[in-house]
């Protein structure tokens, strides 16, 4: 029986809803995380800086 149902099934929607909408989001994620990265990495060690002298 669950093979029946394997063999029917379809793909609902078109691959841009499956494929190119989650990698664009995931994409802009990633690209603000490093820009967030550096920015907060540089400003920790500019405060470090300021600490030592």
């Amino acid at each position: 029986m669950t093979a029946f149902f394997a063999q029917t099934t379809t793909r609902i929607g078109s691959p841009v809803l499956g494929y190119i909408i989650p990698a664009f989001i995931f994409a802009i994620s990633f690209f603000v995380a490093y820009i967030l990265y550096k920015h907060f990495t540089r400003q920790v060690s500019e405060e470090q800086d300021e600490a030592e002298n």
